[in-house]
């Protein structure tokens, strides 16, 4: 600690230096010294530190300026280096050992064992309407979730229930081993103009050390509702309810497949695993279309088709119970992104085949219990063979409810409707099936003939 300042004088000059110092916990005057110290004692425990004159009092201060400055800009380069690391991380535990570079995709990627994200809140007022422009926020989400109940399991991530800054979130939680699928979800919900209201909310990314294992987030907005496959289990719909669940998924479905054009643009996507167990459904009613981790996109400047990597088989993926029947046939043109889309569109007609057959039809019906596409006729893990003989050789599709005896009703002609829409997308030409847009506006119009006025 500084202690009381005394003088110094120099015994040699022929005048006195009187030189200002500072006494400390060491001698500070050795055996030859040329200073008489006032404060030394014999022991030394005090140290003296002389001050330099006022001429060379400046040229030290500047120099310490100087060395003060270089250690900051040090500090700060040595920052920037650090968080350019952060831009790549190496997978250690997959099956090829292999070093991942994300950095492409344009969010945050992960190095082992660091726990910042990339938050993408397209909606800085706290709405989840989907519309607006994104803004980025970088946090440790995944340390800040607290996780609830478990959700569902898929064919690559859990789904767990959280709450986050006060609201209720969902957090998928993927193994390491299955980063491709992880990787290509952030991208599809990372994709320019995807937000869209009929598209799962994404509210950021992240990876977590487990210990054993590094997980990878991705946090979106929960649904108490579930999948619509849950929905449908425990729930009948009125006609107008139908409409509105099926009008929704297909506009969900058309943004996705659409090219907007422009300088911040958006490719075409296909989704190519389509059920009812990847769609949710909002409080509100409408459906959210999720789980992108399959998707396939089109870059029609370069005329590339970008599909996922990780997979064993490019083309023949998803779920084998809605796979189309070019895809079953092996008769899928690869080449042309429109028969990604039409595959997806037959896929997405049984899907409004399970709400249709959930549909109350009049007051006092009652619904049959709900049932997968062709549950009746495979087994629950069908096989692509099993698929292949009653989709294509024996061209069965599910079928509708009778309504030979049921009154006619506006509302019943707009079910009807539906049923139509539903044919026509799931024929075996896939380019007789409509288009998602064609589904979307027919589908909407119904729903506005029997939607409930408001009072």
């Amino acid at each position: 600690m500084l202690g009381s300042v005394s003088l110094c004088q120099d015994k040699k000059g022929s005048e006195e230096h009187m030189i200002e110092e500072q006494s400390c916990c060491c001698s500070f005057c050795p055996e030859n010294s040329e200073f008489a110290c006032s404060i030394c004692p014999a022991g030394g425990f005090n140290t003296t530190i002389a001050l330099p004159n006022s001429a060379d009092r400046s040229s030290t201060i500047s120099f310490l300026k100087i060395s003060i400055i270089c250690l900051v800009l040090a500090l700060l380069a040595s920052v920037c280096s650090y968080k350019k690391k952060k831009l790549c991380f190496k997978r250690s535990d997959g099956p090829d050992n292999d070093e991942m570079e994300l950095a492409e995709t344009g969010n945050l990627i992960l190095q082992g064992g660091n726990t910042e994200s990339t938050m993408v809140n397209p909606n800085p007022d706290g709405s989840s309407s989907g519309q607006g422009e994104a803004e980025l926020v970088v946090s440790t989400i995944s340390r800040e979730i607290r996780l609830g109940s478990l959700v569902g399991k898929g064919r690559y991530g859990i789904v767990y229930k959280g709450t986050w800054s006060g609201k209720d979130v969902a957090a998928k939680i993927f193994d390491s081993r299955d980063a491709e699928s992880w990787k290509r979800e952030t991208e599809i919900y990372s994709t320019t103009l995807i937000n869209h209201a009929n598209i799962l909310h994404y509210i950021a990314q992240d990876n977590k050390d487990a210990g054993i294992a590094l997980e990878l987030w991705l946090i979106t907005d929960y649904h108490e509702r579930g999948s619509l496959f849950d929905y449908l289990k425990g729930n009948t719909v009125s006609i107008a309810d139908a409409l509105l669940l099926a009008h929704t998924a297909c506009a969900g479905i058309e943004h996705l497949h659409k090219e907007i054009n422009g300088t911040q643009g958006k490719p075409q996507i296909a989704h190519r695993d389509i059920k009812s167990k990847n769609i949710l459904v909002k409080s509100d009613g409408e459906c959210a279309v999720a789980d992108f981790g399959l998707a396939v996109v089109f870059d029609s400047q370069k005329q590339l088709i970008d599909l996922p990597k990780g997979t064993s088989e490019k083309f023949l993926v998803g779920t084998k119970r809605y796979m189309p029947p070019e895809l079953l046939s092996n008769n899928f043109r690869d080449e042309d992104f429109m028969s990604f889309r039409r595959a997806d569109i037959y896929s997405l007609s049984l899907v409004l085949w399970e709400i249709a057959s959930r549909t109350q039809l009049y007051e006092g019906h009652i619904p049959a219990a709900y049932k997968l596409p062709y549950e009746d006729d495979v087994s629950a893990e069908p096989t692509l063979q099993a698929m292949e003989l009653i989709v294509c050789q024996q061209k069965m599709r599910p079928a509708f409810p009778s309504t030979d005896e049921i009154a006619a009703s506006p509302g019943l002609k707009s079910w009807e409707r539906l049923c139509k829409v539903i044919a026509e997308c799931w024929t075996e030409e896939p380019t007789w099936r409509l288009s998602a847009l064609k589904m979307k506006k027919g589908l909407s119009h119904e729903y506005n003939e029997v939607r409930p006025q408001p009072q």
